[in-house]
Order: structure tokens, then sequence, then C-alpha cells
């Protein structure tokens, strides 16, 4: 009887155990099939429906295997990678694409950054406009082919070459050369060290300091004060450390012009009260002294207007001396 019953435990476990293993195998739940296949001394767990499969397991020992037979693989979920990797096979480029359009790809062989190009030839190349809200260091080389828009500091310790447009809302400190194709607009300080070449318009809401020198091809439009090789000088749009050479400058008049010298009721000084005040102040009358000139400077239009008074001057003192003389030579 015992064995009668152990014979029974037997069988009926081997049975259950296989019909187990079959519906395993080979299980329909609404139209899904489930399978177990071999390859390469290999189990591949093979999930199917009528409008395809999905591979699922190790071919290899270093890696396990998802495959398809349909062109892309859909997640209605967010992807989480527990140790961070994010790998392309091979030697393939990483790609990352939307709506089927690659927009960024990083080189298999350099690590080269692409966003709109195909080919990136920098560690980020860029192929349209950049805009930065925060700061950007950039301790290398900086080439843009397009428009830069940076609301935030930008500090480049390298060369510096943006073919399109340049915005900097924030400040900007370039230590080596800097060239700009198209326009530029800096609405904050801008420092540049080294050689700065401006191809198109240039517009400066505030300080802009250049310790190497400066190219301008077009306009240079600020809002704020410059300083050439000196300080900001507190009440002057610009202020020069040096010789200004040029073919033609042009000085509006900061006061009346000196025409009323020749109106009839112009009040001439005698020359003896001129030579008086030149012999107690050593200058003329009105012209500033040369501890004055060399404490404070001169207004160019100012001393204009001072000197073409004088010349007016000198010109109806020269007059009245014509005539004495002539009346002199017709008494004699």
């Amino acid at each position: 009887m015992k064995k009668s019953l152990l014979f029974l435990s037997l069988f009926l476990s081997t049975f259950l155990i296989t019909n187990a293993q079959h519906a395993l195998e080979s299980c329909d739940n609404s139209s899904i099939v489930c399978e177990s296949r071999s390859l390469r001394s290999t189990t591949y767990n093979l999930l199917r429906t009528n409008y395809g499969y999905v591979q699922v397991g190790p071919a290899n020992s270093s890696f396990a295997h998802f495959n398809t037979d349909r062109p892309k693989f859909y997640f209605n979920k967010d992807i989480y990678v527990r140790t961070g990797g994010f790998n392309a096979y091979k030697d393939k480029n990483l790609y990352l694409k939307t709506n089927g359009t690659t927009r960024l790809v990083i080189n298999k062989d350099n690590g080269y950054t692409g966003i709109g190009v195909s080919s990136p030839q920098k560690k980020l190349d860029v192929g349209g406009d950049v805009k930065i809200k925060d700061n950007l260091y950039l301790l290398g080389d900086a080439e843009v082919d397009g428009d830069a828009n940076l609301d935030g500091k930008l500090v480049v310790l390298g060369h510096t070459t943006l073919a399109g447009n340049a915005s900097l809302l924030g400040s900007a400190r370039i230590k080596v050369n800097l060239t700009v194709e198209g326009n530029s607009f800096v609405d904050s300080k801008f420092t540049a060290r080294g050689i700065s070449e401006f191809e198109q318009d240039v517009t400066m809401n505030t300080k802009l300091t250049i310790e190497g020198d400066a190219k301008l091809e077009q306009n240079l439009v600020v809002d704020n004060q410059v300083g050439i090789g000196i300080e900001i000088q507190s009440g002057y749009s610009l202020a020069v450390c040096g010789k200004i050479r040029a073919t033609e400058v042009k000085v509006n008049a900061a006061s009346e012009w000196c025409d009323y010298v020749f109106e009839e009721d112009y009040d001439l000084r005698d020359l003896s009260e001129v030579d008086a005040f030149i012999k107690k102040n050593k200058h003329l009358p009105e012209i500033p002294s040369a501890k004055v000139v060399d404490k404070e400077g001169i207004e160019i239009s100012a001393m204009m207007v001072l000197m073409m008074k004088k010349i007016e001057e000198l010109t109806l003192y020269t007059i009245e001396q014509e005539k004495r003389i002539n009346q002199l030579e017709k008494n004699n």
C-alpha cells in the first residue's frame, strides 16, 4: 500500500511539473505567446504577438540582450539607469533624437558633442543660436558660427571667435583674442585683454575695457562711458590716455559762437587794459593759465570758441590800427 502511494505521488509530481514547464514555454494570454528558445547554448525568453516579437536574454557573458523585429522600442514611462551610464554600442556614435530627428550627437572617437550638426569639430559644436541665462566659463578657445546670447557672465581664457551676432546681458572677460563677425550688443561690463576685432556694429550700454588692440570695421555705439588706456573718468563719455590720430574731427560748439564780437555794441577792451592784464597774469584774458590747463586740461569746444573770439578781437585791433595808420599818413 505504501509503495502504491509513493508511486502515485511521484507520478503526479512529474505530471504537474511537466505541464507547468510546458505552460511556461508556450502560453497563450490575450494573443501574447511566451516561448523558450535556445541560441548559442543560451536561452532567450521570447514574447510574441501578431505584430512581432521581443527577445530578452543574455547571448554572451558581456551583455544581456533585448531585441525585437520592430523598427523602434516604445516605453510609456521614464527610464532610470542605476549606474548612470548610457553608451553607444562598439563603433557607433551616440545620438539623441526627438520626433525622429537627431538633436545631439557624441562622436565615438573623441567625444566631441554636436547640437544641430552631424559631425562635430570641437568639444562642443553648435549649429545655431545659443542662449545662456547664467554664467559661461571657457578655459580654452571658443568658436561660434551662429548667434550667441548670454544673460549671465562670460569668461573665456582662450581665443574667441563669433561668426554671428553676440548679445551679452552680463559681464564679459576675454583673456586672449576676440573676433566678432556679426553685430555685438553688450549690456554689462566688457573686458578684453588681447586683440579685439569687430566686423560689424558694436553697441555698449555699460563699461568697455580693452587692454590690447581693438579693430572696428563698422560702427561702435556706447550708451555709457569708454576709457582707452585709462580708467573711466566721471563726467566724461570718452577718456583716452595717449595720442589720437584722425583725418578729421568735428566738435559741436559747447557755447554760443563768437560772432557777437563784430556787433556794434561789443565792448572791446583797450589794448592798454590787455597789456596790464598780461603783465599781471601772464596769459590772455578769459584764457586759462598754464597751471589750470596742467591740472584740469582744456575743453576743446570751449577753447575753440575762446580762441576764435581772440582772433576776432585781434582782427578788430588790426583794423583799428590800420585806420590810425592811414589817418596819420593823410595828416603828413
